[in-house]
């Protein structure tokens, strides 16, 4: 290895690869998640320059990207064939699980919904 870059240029799958395996089922995916990640992260910029600058938070925009988030959701949702409910339901039997009554600091390292 002469470099760390020629290292991780060995080790990366190249991009022919990837592109000659992608299905539109894995692009929709994808998409979803590439989009929710984004818009996440612009709520996370509003919040972080509220908490840490003392920007006013502005809520009108906050909800827009939230808005965006839930488009992502749902295009998530549609690419796994599921839906919200679904979503809602499986998030309630984990959680319900791992905290017996309400939230516990043991409970949440303890993780016993991962067992």
């Amino acid at each position: 290895m002469n470099t760390y870059a020629d290292f991780v240029a060995e080790k990366l799958k190249p991009a022919e690869t990837i592109h000659d395996e992608l299905t539109t089922s894995k692009v929709d995916l994808l998409h979803a998640v590439v989009g929710l990640s984004g818009e996440s992260g612009e709520c996370l910029d509003l919040v972080k320059k509220h908490a840490f600058n003392n920007k006013p938070l502005d809520n009108h925009k906050l909800i827009e990207e939230m808005g965006d988030c839930e488009f992502y959701l749902a295009a998530l949702r549609n690419a796994l064939g599921v839906s919200r409910q679904d979503v809602i339901n499986g998030n309630v039997a984990k959680l319900s699980k791992r905290y017996k009554s309400t939230y516990t600091d043991a409970e949440a390292i303890a993780r016993g919904d991962e067992r």
